[in-house]
């Protein structure tokens, strides 16, 4: 069975924000024999490292219970306060 699409064609989109937008409010389906298959191998760049840290068991809790207290997990509250610190290091070099 051939699905529908709609008469309205695809529009063309200016940026990727705006495309984005567009997912958001409508349904591939509806387009669906508009679309093209991408037949490229789709490259993963990969923008973050992993940084393993040690830490003490009670040092792990101690973070552990300040992170739920703002709805974080630990590893998420560990990162925000490096990246806090990282910037006002940057911002004391001359």
């Amino acid at each position: 069975m051939a699905r529908k699409t709609r008469e309205k064609p695809l529009p063309a989109f200016e940026s990727a924000e705006e495309e984005a937008a567009f997912w958001d409010a409508h349904s591939v389906a509806d387009y669906w024999d508009q679309l093209e298959p991408v037949n490229e191998p789709v490259e993963v760049v990969r923008k973050r490292r992993l940084l393993s840290v040690r830490l003490a068991q009670q040092d792990m809790e101690a973070l552990g219970r300040i992170a739920a207290r703002y709805g974080l997990g630990a590893g998420t509250l560990a990162r925000v306060w490096i990246l806090e610190r990282l910037r006002r290091e940057k911002a004391q070099q001359p």
